[in-house]
């Protein structure tokens, strides 16, 4: 199976598992999860005619692609007279109050936005779950033909290949992301211990605490885990909990506000707050960064790659890193081999996924080019044959991109403080 297809194909699988998980639920309440394909603006105004709609409710889309859809369906709802209701709950606040709290703009300092934030009530507790006593006057037809129409599909029925798929490191849906929210709340020493999450080897592999993915595909409330985290920590240390305790939600929720009205925030090009930085373009470096393929630039990259890939907070990162907004630091420059050797002292992330390597004594694993011949022989790789030799010199080239990132800011400055336009 071809690694991009193998990737993709991982996260269609979580994707419908997250789906199965809510067929499941719903069978529980005497109803069913009815899957539709084809684009919205196509077969909904169908299915409106066809089920004699009434009231359309949906969640709130916080992106711009999302928003410029949900637009046209609501628009077309409410000519073939339907009621539309939206709610709010992928995040953690309604985005549009936050930005006009600015003034109409969104924050692009994590600080602005966390003062923002203080001036405004905490976001809302999540509403319990379904049970069936809330829908005792629902009736949903069910016809014999339904998993045919409506059914979840399977992977075969999207054309992926399945035979080499590896066993589930990610299990979708609502029920194992609750699962594995308990667990990570039941580590209460943390909690009481509260401070930045520490990098180990252990934190390289899937574990039955993550969550990142089950936010990103909605099996898990944001609110929920905010509100649930605010309670425990309240009942262990005695007093409110921190801001700084939701670090990582609000890191998500200061991308998706400065995103949500920004269709070019994964673009360079046509986008205000990135500054336009005259990177090299070298498809041929690109391929092989991007795992020897020809995928998309930069973050689409990982939107391909990370199950739990999110727009906004992905492009958000990129142009952290890059210096592109939000962060000005670009003397700062983290080195793949003394990283790696931090987080993963032994390799073993490095021998289990890249296994070509697994051979290599530890002294060599974090940069097996280093290592003479005849170790690379007895560990049966020689790179430049069956593992690529670096594609730089890290050293000489962040030295030399350092130089050309202060040359860029010098610009930036200097046209600053010549425009007469506001900054």
């Amino acid at each position: 199976m071809p690694f991009c297809h193998h990737v993709i194909c991982l996260g269609a699988r979580f994707l419908l598992q997250c789906l199965e998980d809510v067929d499941n639920s719903l069978r529980n309440l005497n109803s069913r999860l009815f899957v539709v394909r084809g684009q919205p603006a196509n077969v909904l105004p169908q299915l409106f005619k066809e089920w004699n709609t009434t009231v359309l409710s949906f969640e709130e889309d916080p992106e711009p692609f999302g928003r410029a859809r949900d637009a046209s369906i609501i628009g077309i709802a409410r000519e073939m007279g339907i009621e539309v209701v939206v709610r709010t709950s992928h995040t953690l606040y309604k985005l549009d109050e936050i930005i006009e709290k600015k003034g109409g703009k969104p924050p692009l300092t994590y600080k602005t936005f966390q003062n923002i934030l203080a001036m405004m009530d905490p976001p809302p507790a999540p509403v319990p779950p379904i049970v069936a006593g809330d829908l005792q006057h629902a009736f949903t037809p069910i016809q014999p033909d339904h998993d045919d129409k409506y059914g979840v599909p399977n992977l075969e029925h999207l054309g992926f290949e399945t035979e080499q798929l590896p066993p589930t490191a990610w299990k979708g849906g609502e029920t194992e992301a609750l699962q594995r929210l308990k667990h990570h709340l039941e580590r209460k020493a943390w909690v009481a211990s509260f401070g930045r999450p520490k990098m180990t080897p252990q934190s390289l592999f899937a574990c039955p605490t993550g969550l990142s993915p089950y936010l990103r595909f909605g099996c898990l409330s944001a609110r929920k885990f905010y509100t649930e985290l605010n309670e425990l920590y309240t009942k262990i240390k005695k007093v409110p909990a921190p801001v700084s305790l939701h670090g990582h939600l609000l890191w998500r929720e200061f991308f998706y506000t400065a995103a949500t009205n920004n269709p070019k925030f994964d673009h360079m090009k046509g986008n205000p707050i990135c500054v336009q930085i005259p990177w090299d373009k070298n498809p041929e470096a690109l391929a092989k960064w991007a795992h020897w393929l020809n995928l998309h630039f930069y973050s689409q990259v990982f939107d391909e790659l990370l199950l739990d890939a999110d727009w906004s907070v992905n492009a958000g990162s990129w142009m952290w890193l890059s210096c592109s907004s939000f962060f000005q630091q670009f003397f700062h420059c983290y080195c793949p081999v003394r990283y790696g050797r931090k987080a993963d002292p032994n390799g073993d992330f490095i021998r289990t996924y890249l296994p070509v390597l697994k051979n290599f004594p530890t002294k060599y694993i974090h940069e097996p080019w280093m290592a003479p011949e005849s170790v690379q022989s007895s560990a049966r790789c020689i790179i430049g044959q069956h593992y690529p030799l670096p594609m730089v010199d890290h050293a000489t080239q962040s030295q030399t991109n350092i130089e050309r990132m202060k040359q860029v800011y010098r610009q930036l400055a200097h046209y600053r403080a010549t425009s007469t336009l506001p900054t």
